[in-house]
């Protein structure tokens, strides 16, 4: 049996979240990207 998992990497908890130029993304700089604590989750599980 074959499993796959997607993940997706999310801004930490802790990091302080700025809305770029042109509103319509954030800016990304220096920013630690996390795994989805939900996805985490999905992993163990697998």
């Amino acid at each position: 049996m074959e499993i796959a998992v997607l993940l997706k990497q999310v801004p930490s908890t802790e990091a302080a979240i700025e809305i770029a130029d042109g509103a319509t993304s954030i800016k990304t700089d220096g920013i630690n990207w996390v795994m989805n604590p939900y996805d985490e989750m999905a992993v163990e599980e697998a």
